[in-house]
Order: C-alpha cells, then structure tokens, then sequence
C-alpha cells in the first residue's frame, strides 16, 4: 500500500492486486484501483480473478515477507509454517520460552510505533515488573485468539495479520501489561 502511495504521484494509473478478505480501509489517490488477486499474466497485462483484464507498461511484483528463523533451534519450542509464527502470546511473546520475543511479527499495522509497544509489552513481563502469566493461561489466550481469526477466514499466512483489528491488538497489549498504549490519533494517521 505504501509503494501505491508513492507510485501514484508519479504513475498515470496504479492498480493495488490484493488478497485481502476486506477492502482496505485506506485513502488512496484518485489514479489508484484497487483489484483482487491476479489470475494469470498476459503479454501486455493481466487477467484478474474476478475475470477482469488490464493492460500495463510495469509490473511490480510485490510478494510480502517471508519470515524465517534459521538461527533458532528446534528445540526453542516455536515452529514457522507459512507465515505462522507459534505459539507465541500476543502475536511477539514465545509460550514455550518467554524470554523470547519477536517484535514486528504483525503486519497491515503502524510498524514503529507497534515495535515500541510490543518491545515494553515483551519487558514488562521479562524484567519481572509484572508477573510472566503461567504457560496454561497464555496458550489458552493464544488458541482463543488464533480459533477466533480462524473462524472469521482468516488463513494461517494472515495469523499475524492486524489491518482493521489493530487498534484492539494495541489496546489488549497495553492493557494486559498494564503500560500506556498507542493514541488513537496514530492510527488515524497511519490509514
């Protein structure tokens, strides 16, 4: 979204091909169309899956983030299968070894300020200002959380994905580790 954004004051015309479940709750210039998933290419353009077709002169092919972990263990108790980080508390705290976090693991979100409040949500609990919640009661937190997305479509390649539900994951972090959260303002801003 970020590069239609800056493309757009430069291109004529600029298509966003997503596969979101829902449009994006974003603003973009009146040159920018947003088009589901593309079904295949041609010699000049595309067929999208909803049986539309465009020509273009450029083609930027933007696959997201692969996330992997090369350097960790087996045994450190957190798998990766595609895009599915877990189980982790929060989306960034490892059930399995909680003085292990991974900052920046949501996606569709206001990355700096997310890193920040994952970073003292993920300290508070590892410098014992508040108590580590028990091994049982995080993995329930995190089956509930993950079963819910599940059962609202969501694939395991979105697990970590946020978009319209990030205000509610910044306010869960804050308030479960008792710091202060995000302003409203600065997702007003981000969309």
């Amino acid at each position: 979204m970020d590069l239609a954004h800056d493309i757009s004051s430069l291109a004529k015309r600029v298509t966003l091909s997503h596969h979101l479940p829902e449009l994006p709750n974003t603003e973009f210039k009146s040159n920018v169309d947003l088009k589901p998933d593309v079904h295949k290419l041609t010699e000049h353009g595309v067929v999208f899956t909803d049986g539309t077709t465009q020509t273009y002169s450029v083609i930027f092919y933007c696959t997201g983030y692969k996330y992997t972990f090369p350097f960790l263990s087996a045994d450190c108790g957190v798998t990766c299968d595609n895009n599915y980080v877990r189980p982790l508390y929060k989306h960034c705290l490892s059930i399995n070894r909680p003085s292990l976090g991974f900052i920046g693991l949501p996606f569709y979100v206001c990355a700096m300020q997310m890193f920040d409040l994952q970073t003292r949500f993920c300290l508070t609990f590892m410098t014992g200002r508040k108590a580590m919640p028990s091994r049982e009661s995080m993995m329930n937190d995190f089956e509930r959380q993950m079963n819910e997305r599940f059962a609202r479509n969501f694939k395991e390649h979105q697990a970590h994905m946020m978009g319209t539900e990030q205000n509610k994951y910044y306010d869960d972090l804050a308030t479960t580790a008792e710091i202060e959260g995000l302003k409203p303002v600065i997702t007003k801003l981000h969309n």
